[in-house]
């Protein structure tokens, strides 16, 4: 079905926070995914069909979320951390450099936003941004946290994705990764790590990457019949990537959904590897770290604290290209199975979470004259502490002035997102 009044019911769905594709009035089954999430949050019939009763739900007023007013007693602690790549090590990726412009750039962007908002900030740049300090990073910060504390973290590089084997139970078989300087960080490793965060503590992240919709996400250990249903969806959009589809389909007279095919070397059979993570505990990942000069971050009014790390023109897309990203997928097979095994019985995240990437999984995120697209939209619709709406409105108002082949996703996640995503962009 094509036209007007499906542009309407597009408008009216992302409106209301339930689509965030692009509003080009064809119902495909992000249409129907995002009708099928409408329906069920307002006890109606599950159908993906827009039929009257649920015209007569959408057409019903509702109000814009105010922002949450800062809770009494002791100021709260907000910290940050801004990772920006130019470029990796050849060495960990079959001699691809993954040369960029603008990602520096975009950290520096973020720290300036996150310092005006009187956030600590930190900066973990190109060399610096390897996994091991990554890690360590958002652990001593998840360590120096409580109740009503804030963390931020920005990420602006390549972004790429991986079979996962039968490890962990994605629909599609495929995890989103950051291209750090030495390897690739798993959205497994990356859940696991903000998992490490005291209930109450609020997480925004920000991800200016390709392929970086759900980079937050890690399939929960007991998945329900809507959480399945999400992961379709999340692996339809994968699909589009992979076979070069249009991101909306004609209908549902489409083929079924087919799993992307595993490569058979991809059993995680063989020596184990060397890994920086090595296990999980009560408070999340444990890291095994390398001998390397300390790393020190600003933890706000506690002062800082060091640890152990290992620092080893036009529009250009910040996507690992596809024949290196394949050609690497059974070579490091077994590398990435120990690593997702390592953090395979993390804990759920008990904080408050909220993602904004720079595009949905199926996109490539773009950067220009020196900048990243996502990130110098966001800049500018923050207007210096001008925008004091919602993250909700914030999300809209930065997908309004991007192009149609880059569409920011908004991820919920963890224990009580929506009064996060209910509060004013950054505000401690």
């Amino acid at each position: 079905m094509r036209g007007d009044d499906v542009a309407a019911l597009q408008q009216r769905l992302t409106d209301l926070g339930y689509f965030s594709g692009a509003v080009d009035g064809v119902f495909g089954y992000k249409t129907e995914s995002a009708v099928r999430r409408f329906q069920r949050a307002k006890g109606l019939v599950v159908d993906g069909v827009a039929g009257p009763a649920t015209q007569q739900a959408l057409a019903t007023p509702i109000p814009e979320p105010t922002p949450s007013p800062p809770a009494a007693g002791a100021a709260k602690r907000a910290v940050s951390l801004h990772l920006g790549l130019n470029s990796v090590s050849p060495a960990g990726y079959g001699g691809w450099s993954g040369q960029l412009q603008g990602c520096e750039a975009d950290a520096d962007t973020m720290t300036a936003i996150a310092e005006a908002e009187g956030f600590a900030t930190n900066q973990l740049k190109s060399a610096t941004a390897t996994a091991d300090n990554v890690l360590t990073a958002i652990s001593q910060i998840a360590a120096s946290l409580t109740a009503g504390d804030m963390f931020l973290l920005t990420y602006a590089g390549h972004g790429s994705q991986m079979p996962n084997g039968d490890s962990d139970p994605e629909t599609d078989s495929q995890d989103e990764t950051w291209c750090l300087y030495d390897r690739q960080l798993l959205d497994d490793e990356i859940y696991a790590a903000l998992a490490a965060f005291a209930a109450g503590v609020n997480i925004v992240l920000l991800s200016d990457s390709c392929h970086s919709g759900t980079i937050y996400r890690m399939v929960p250990a007991q998945t329900s019949p809507r959480e399945l249903d999400t992961e379709r969806s999340y692996a339809q959009l994968k699909e589009c990537y992979y076979l070069d589809l249009a991101s909306t389909r004609p209908g549902p007279a489409d083929p079924p959904f087919a799993e992307f095919p595993v490569p058979s070397q991809f059993d995680g059979a063989g020596a184990a590897a060397q890994l920086a993570v090595v296990g999980t505990g009560g408070s999340g990942i444990t890291t095994q770290l390398r001998s390397a000069p300390a790393i020190t971050l600003n933890l706000g009014n506690d002062g800082n604290r060091s640890g152990d790390g290992n620092g080893a023109g036009g529009p250009q897309t910040r996507d690992m290209p596809f024949d290196t990203m394949t050609r690497l997928w059974p070579v490091q097979a077994q590398q990435y199975s120990q690593i997702r095994q390592a953090v395979a019985n993390r804990s759920e995240v008990q904080a408050n979470g909220l993602s904004i990437s720079g595009c949905m999984d199926n996109q490539l995120s773009q950067e220009t004259n020196g900048h990243g697209v996502f990130t110098t939209t966001l800049n500018r619709v923050w207007a210096n502490r001008g925008f004091t709406a919602s993250y909700t409105a914030f999300h809209k108002a930065i997908v309004a002035e991007m192009g149609p082949t880059q569409t920011p996703n908004l991820g919920l996640f963890g224990a009580a997102p929506d009064q996060l995503a209910a509060a004013t962009p950054f505000n401690r």
